[in-house]
């Protein structure tokens, strides 16, 4: 027998036994190389998750948007009638710009960090888990409202809803994470 069958025929076992391994994974490592679609609010977005991510969840502003988008235009209107087209660009603009940047909150959670991010992921947040001493589902107060904000509990990110989960650091300071779902969220984060 010659060395290059013999490598031929090793080679060929390998392959073999790469196939029999790859036919043997668990529907759950399986599922960690599939796209998930997510449906939300009538939308749909994919996102190809990572190995080791327990929860993933994209909340649009939805309502909220119902009620900018007619403010927005009444005040383009107003600044059209009144002949100031240059402002009315400007507002359009800046309008675009910070609904491109803030729409939606996704929350991510793994066994290591926690990653959060608005629109497209242009402002986004890591918090590692080793971090955070205890979490608590939380109710916000109507006058917090949306986005980035300062309340009297710490820092907030926050899309829509009054729900959040709020983590304590070790340090004492808390941070809360706005949520429409935060049973889904709290389960997640008390996973190690």
């Amino acid at each position: 027998m010659s060395v290059q069958s013999a490598e031929k025929d090793l080679g060929q076992d390998v392959d073999k036994v790469k196939l029999e391994e790859s036919d043997q994974k668990s529907p759950a490592d399986q599922h960690t190389n599939e796209t998930l679609s997510d449906e939300n609010n009538g939308t749909k977005q994919e996102q190809l998750l990572s190995e080791d991510t327990t929860y993933r969840h994209y909340q649009s502003p939805g309502w909220f948007m119902l009620i900018v988008i007619p403010v927005f235009s009444f005040i383009i209107l107003f600044l059209v009638t009144i002949g100031s087209f240059s402002i009315a660009w400007i507002v359009i603009l800046i309008g675009l710009i910070v609904g491109t940047l803030f729409w939606g909150l996704t929350v991510e959670v793994n066994k290591d960090i926690i990653r959060l991010s608005f629109g497209f992921g242009i402002i986004h947040r890591s918090i590692p888990r080793e971090r955070i001493a205890t979490v608590t589902q939380v109710r916000n107060r109507w006058w917090y409202n949306f986005g980035i904000r300062w309340t009297p509990h710490g820092w907030m990110w926050n899309i829509s809803g009054l729900d959040a989960v709020e983590l304590t650091y070790h340090n004492g300071k808390k941070f809360r994470i706005g949520t429409d779902e935060p049973e889904a969220l709290l389960e997640a984060l008390k996973v190690v």
